[in-house]
């Protein structure tokens, strides 16, 4: 009976969420920080429960994952979390008032004072990954290629990212996402003049954020730039729709590359092996933590109250609980030197927090702050420096479905970027920023 229940919720709920976006005014095949979002929801914390839960990805299911109760619970609370955030967004849409949303019909051309900024910014994110690089032990990229899959290829990937000895959140800053936007940015400014400058620039950032992406023989990051150039060519060609055809293209290209980085750098035997490890990165490695942590809170660590929150500077009288690390730890310790950790969907640590009232509550929160944000960046005038932070930012919040929402209380990335974007149109347009008034341009 249960098991024919999971199947019913399983695949009836999409339908009814889908159709339920598309009455207030977000089609699942148009480009916006709403549907991206909740499409990313569905590919990375909702359709891995269901090999999870017959046991079809035997990876997972040796890693101890067979409990089908606790799976269950799973799905239940993901579509609660889906949910909150769809009743945060229609809540944050009549408060608003938005009902007329800036369409893609027509986007600014870059300026020469737009594209000179732009060099500028392309310049300062080399300069930061050149002494980011200066800064590490080892490259995990060239350990791999000179060892393969190895515990030394391993631990250097760790010294980059999660043990890094100085603050790596401001490298991560520069090197991963303000790289990525100009990379974005040159890319619409090309589609949109088809002139050689912009490409030529276009060419020399996308090989810096492609670089800075595999570095450290991270999957994600790389498949990110790949989805976003994809997005951008939606928004700047087919006023913001989902470009079916290169869509295509784009997964056989993705496929392809995944395949032989797992080949290469992860250990995979053959292609089939490496596109089951594929499939079961994708599908369920962001949503199978959910479940350990199901398993781990209260039973093993009482709720948290808060202790997973950032405490900048220590201001409050709490100390900080690194949940990830902590329940990394618990389901998988080593004696490597590796400091790993186990990220998971938003609502999981909601739960680690306050139990079964952060499920319900904290996604309601989460969708009026991702539309209310989605609504003041819709505001301000199409051009490519728009149109790279927005793809940006839809990937920023996509994260969601992969991490927690303690990173976005104090949103340090977005504030920064915010700041960096806006400083740069003004010089660039001598310190004026149109808006979108709500009339057809």
């Amino acid at each position: 009976m249960l098991d024919i229940l999971f199947v019913v919720l399983f695949f009836i709920f999409p339908f009814i969420v889908f159709k339920y976006m598309d009455t207030i005014g977000h089609n699942i095949f148009t480009i916006s920080v709403p549907v991206f979002l909740i499409i990313s929801m569905f590919v990375y914390a909702y359709s891995g429960l269901l090999p999870l839960y017959f046991g079809w990805d035997e990876y997972r299911y040796s890693m101890g994952v067979q409990d089908r109760d606790l799976i269950f619970r799973v799905l239940v609370f993901s579509i609660i979390s889906i949910v909150g955030l769809l009743a945060g967004f229609t809540y944050a849409k009549v408060i608003l008032r938005m009902n007329n949303f800036q369409k893609f019909d027509y986007i600014r051309k870059i300026s020469r004072k737009e594209l000179l900024v732009i060099v500028v910014l392309i310049t300062f994110c080399f300069f930061v990954l050149f002494i980011y690089l200066f800064k590490v032990p080892t490259i995990a990229l060239f350990v791999a290629l000179s060892e393969g899959a190895s515990s030394d290829s391993h631990l250097a990937r760790s010294l980059m990212g999660n043990d890094f000895s100085g603050k790596y959140h401001w490298y991560s800053l520069i090197m991963h996402d303000l790289f990525n936007i100009v990379t974005f940015t040159l890319f619409s400014a090309f589609l949109l003049t088809k002139r050689k400058i912009p490409f030529l620039l276009f060419l020399i950032a996308f090989m810096g954020s492609s670089f800075t992406a595999v570095m450290a023989t991270e999957k994600g990051p790389f498949a990110q730039i790949l989805i976003g150039l994809l997005l951008v060519y939606g928004i700047t060609l087919l006023k913001g729709k989902v470009p079916v055809k290169a869509t295509i293209i784009f997964l056989i290209v993705l496929f392809a590359s995944l395949t032989t980085f797992y080949i290469f750098f992860m250990g995979s035997a053959d292609i089939f092996s490496a596109f089951v490890s594929i499939f079961s990165r994708a599908l369920a490695g962001s949503i199978q933590p959910a479940y350990h942590y199901l398993e781990f809170f209260p039973y093993h660590q009482d709720f948290l109250l808060g202790r997973s929150f950032p405490n900048p500077g220590g201001i409050l009288p709490i100390e900080p609980y690194k949940m990830t690390v902590e329940v990394m730890n618990w389901v998988d310790p080593n004696d490597y030197g590796i400091v790993g950790t186990m990220p998971t969907v938003f609502w999981a640590e909601a739960y680690a927090n306050f139990g079964i009232l952060g499920v319900v509550f904290v996604p309601f929160v989460i969708g009026v702050v991702v539309y209310t944000v989605y609504y003041f960046v819709d505001k301000i005038e199409n051009t490519p420096m728009k149109i790279g932070f927005f793809v940006w930012l839809m990937q920023h919040f996509k994260s969601l479905s992969t991490t927690g929402f303690s990173g976005y209380i104090i949103d340090f990335y977005f504030i920064m970027l915010t700041f960096i974007l806006i400083l740069s149109i003004a010089f660039a347009n001598k310190f004026r920023i149109k808006y979108y008034t709500g009339k057809t341009n």
